[in-house]
């Protein structure tokens, strides 16, 4: 496929490779057709090329009159600030068709870094082990992978509808699908995996293509997908909705599938298939590129690009174990489920080396475990990972913006703004690209640059839950509390069984004293997922209210899950304090605590939170010189929750005896966002 290009004429730029046009600094909308004309007449400046050519290029001259294209060109001028009259940009060439008149600036759009854009200043990594178990194995066939190119059958089918029936007045946009989530029918409950696995490789496939816009795909326990099809037609904004199940007997595989119109209700299109598969990829990717042309017409390279996706590896085995990967990853966060998926990856390589997805999920995977959970081990793993998917070629988008991540924690920030500008041109990461720049802006003090960045992500993303939530975040880290409980209501309204959201904001309102409404949402997320994490949020509410004793038996539960949290061991030591426990028993605790955010700061030794968090362990053990170093070093700290870290070193100079020093902590703590219900909690003010 043809380099990427970035065209620049007048105030415009073109970035083709991310599929955005820019006038004056501002995004331009564009329908899919008037993009690929634009193109077209990018393609050949100065040259003029008639409406015939245009249409072939762009429609196929499927049942399209020259009508048509006037009314896109009438778009496009618009969008450029270009007149008929007297045009600077899009000349009509009466009994012919359209010139591009200016000659445009070309760039090759930069390419994705390599893998030695990320060596310096950082630790080598041998990354052998991953050659080692990546030698090739048979490549048999597997008889739930006919499932594949059934469903993609489905769909090919379904959208021969869109080529020739009339528009509907009630549609949204022409170019928008949803697609519910496969069932299976029949089988074990173990075998449901199977479906949603086709599920995600179809809908992230079809989310890569630029105009195409396929809403986030629900969780196969998701309400919503019970709903009628026009309501959630008006819930999605999409114009047509896929739905298909899936039946396995043997070496058969039977596949009912229905397209329905959102506008009316009615069911487009029913049939069921029952097929024997075989060359399952190379049928993936041709009935892909049929689909995406149905649906946007001809749109230049897309058609190697989806082939390319759609044949991931030609290792059946590899594809099995990356699907079960897929399906653990989608689970909700959890850190005993993530690191079964970051097995099953391994798996994957360990069939084929070269499978690209399959490391770029693995790096994902990696940098998750060591942001989320501060999983010292996975820092280096997740680092090997990275690098080893960055040598591929191409380049997965994904990798580019999970190594962003990891570079962003490590607070190599120029480093992780390269990746996410990288990946920020893949349409199918684009929007938590910007995510991840609007961090790197949040990180150096930026607050006006990281908030465009979160609107630009919502801009591309408006129905996605997790662009949403991680907009709450930010708002929440900014102290912005108040946006930071409306963005997660919102997050929860598009995926409203996800038990990290209900945590975030039962949280939320634990910070602003909302005890009432933070133990629902603290209720909601445990009736869904009992994770560690909002089990210690509700302990830590249960310790305000004065239960200690109910406290420390959430904290044990929450350390059963996860037992290498530091967090949960010191606050498991707070609470066996608090409610009179012997003293050995408290000082172990600590002891416990102490040597795991050692081990953590080994790696992330700028992050603030951990060193007060260090500190106050220290006070509780004896170690005054050292909590007082803590202090002063997590005060000074560019990195980590100022409101937090002033809470610790309140009390971290409570237990010392320096009263006054403590109060004024205490004051930053409030002024930072700390609620009085928590200063009040705490056992160390006075």
């Amino acid at each position: 496929m043809d380099d990427a290009r970035v065209y620049r004429f007048g105030d415009v730029e073109v970035d083709t490779a991310a599929h955005r046009v820019v006038r004056g600094g501002h995004p331009v909308a564009l329908e899919p057709k008037a993009y690929a004309v634009l193109l077209a007449l990018l393609a050949q400046p100065g040259y003029a090329i008639s409406r015939d050519e245009l249409l072939d290029q762009v429609w196929g001259h499927r049942h399209v009159t020259p009508g048509v294209l006037n009314r896109v060109v009438a778009q496009l001028r618009k969008a450029l600030g270009d007149h008929a009259e007297h045009p600077h940009y899009i000349q009509t060439v009466h009994a012919v068709g359209y010139r591009f008149m200016c000659d445009p600036e070309v760039d090759v759009a930069p390419a994705p870094p390599v893998a030695s854009e990320i060596s310096d200043g950082m630790p080598a990594v041998e990354i052998s082990a991953v050659h080692d178990l990546a030698e090739e194995r048979g490549a048999g066939r597997s008889p739930w992978l006919r499932v594949v190119a059934v469903a993609m059958l489905v769909v090919l089918a379904a959208t021969a509808w869109w080529r020739f029936a009339p528009p509907q007045a009630t549609s949204p946009t022409a170019a928008t699908i949803a697609l519910r989530p496969f069932t299976m029918v029949g089988g074990s409950a173990a075998d449901a995996w199977f479906a949603e696995g086709l599920a995600v490789e179809l809908h992230d496939a079809l989310a890569s293509v630029p105009g195409l816009r396929v809403a986030a795909l629900m969780d196969p326990a998701d309400p919503r997908r019970k709903a009628d099809v026009r309501e959630l037609g008006r819930m999605l904004d999409v114009r047509a909705v896929l739905d298909a199940s899936v039946r396995r007997d043997g070496d058969r595989v039977r596949i009912s599938a229905r397209l329905s119109d959102t506008g009316t209700g009615y069911v487009l299109w029913s049939r069921s298939y029952e097929h024997a598969l075989s060359e399952v990829f190379d049928t993936q990717g041709a009935i892909a590129a049929e689909v995406v042309e149905s649906m946007l017409g001809a749109v230049p390279g897309q058609g190697e690009s989806l082939r390319r996706r759609l044949a991931p590896t030609r290792s059946v085995a590899a594809f099995e174990a990356y699907l079960r990967g897929v399906e653990l990853a989608r689970s909700p966060l959890d850190r005993e489920r993530s690191g079964q998926a970051a097995e099953a990856f391994r798996a994957a390589l360990a069939e084929d080396a070269e499978f690209a997805r399959a490391q770029a999920a693995l790096c994902t995977t990696e940098t998750r475990r060591f942001e989320y959970w501060n999983d010292a081990e996975a820092h280096q793993r997740a680092l090997a990972a990275c690098r080893r998917a960055l040598e591929m070629v191409p380049v997965p988008p994904e990798a580019s913006l999970a190594l962003g991540n990891l570079l962003r924690v490590d607070g190599e920030l120029d480093k992780a703004e390269v990746h996410f500008n990288a990946a920020s041109h893949a349409p199918a990461v684009a929007a938590l690209a910007h995510v991840g720049l609007g961090k790197v802006a949040a990180a150096r003090g930026d607050v006006a640059g990281s908030r465009r960045q979160f609107d630009r992500a919502l801009a591309l993303a408006p129905q996605d839950a997790r662009v949403h939530a991680e907009t709450g975040y930010q708002a929440y880290r900014d102290g912005r509390l108040g946006d930071a409980r409306r963005a997660y209501r919102r997050a929860l309204e598009l995926d409203p069984d996800n038990a990290g959201n209900w945590n975030t904001l039962g949280f939320l309102h634990l910070l602003a004293g909302e005890d009432d409404e933070a133990s629902r949402a603290f209720e909601r997320s445990i009736a869904i997922t009992p994770s560690a994490d909002v089990l210690a949020n509700f302990a830590l509410l249960r310790g305000q209210a004065g239960d200690h004793e109910g406290a420390v038996a959430l904290y044990r539960r929450a350390l059963e899950l996860d037992p290498d949290d530091y967090i949960n061991w010191g606050n498991l030591a707070d609470g066996l304090r608090a409610s009179g426990a012997a003293p050995a028993e408290v000082r172990a605790a600590y002891s416990e605590a102490e040597q795991r955010v050692r081990r953590y700061l080994g790696i992330n030794e700028g992050d603030g939170y951990a060193q007060a968090a260090l500190g106050w362990y220290c006070a509780n053990l004896g170690k005054r010189d050292e909590a007082l170093a803590l202090v002063r070093t997590s005060g000074a700290a560019e990195t980590g929750d100022r409101a937090e870290i002033a809470l610790y070193n309140a009390e971290s100079l409570a237990m010392l005896g320096l009263r006054e020093a403590a109060r004024q902590e205490f004051e930053r703590a409030r002024e930072a966002g700390i609620s009085d219900a928590r200063i009040r909690a705490s056992q160390l003010r006075e």
